[in-house]
């Protein structure tokens, strides 16, 4: 009886240190992915149109209509949608578009000149 006692000690014991490793394995992990996610200012936040209509003004940002009609000229796509974000220091536009093939796609745009961000269509 002792004999068998003493097994199912160690075969809890070895569970509970498998356990332990698996946590420790996992917390590293988290910790290793949430190193690697840049800080929250590095995100594009969008603007308000209050915001917006200001950044236009100030020349720190072309027209969203001039932002489409330049996509549309230059890629060949439809324009859905069309924001103006601040992305650190800089402001883009976040679009998004439908290909000819019709597939949709999210590209970026920067604001001061209209290049594509990121690479082609």
């Amino acid at each position: 009886m002792a004999g068998s006692d003493s097994a199912r000690y160690e075969t809890g014991e070895m569970n509970i240190v498998a356990k332990l490793k698996t946590a420790l394995l996992m917390l590293a992990l988290a910790a290793g992915i949430l190193a690697a996610v840049p800080p929250q200012e590095a995100f594009a936040a969008c603007l308000s149109a209050g915001e917006a209509r200001a950044a236009i003004a100030s020349g720190k940002a072309l027209p969203p209509g001039q932002i489409a009609a330049t996509l549309q000229r230059r890629y060949r796509v439809d324009i859905i949608d069309v924001q103006l974000c601040a992305e650190g220091r800089r402001y883009v536009y976040r679009a998004t578009v439908l290909m000819p093939d019709g597939r949709v796609r999210r590209v970026q745009v920067n604001a001061s000149n209209g290049q594509l961000l990121g690479g082609g269509l």
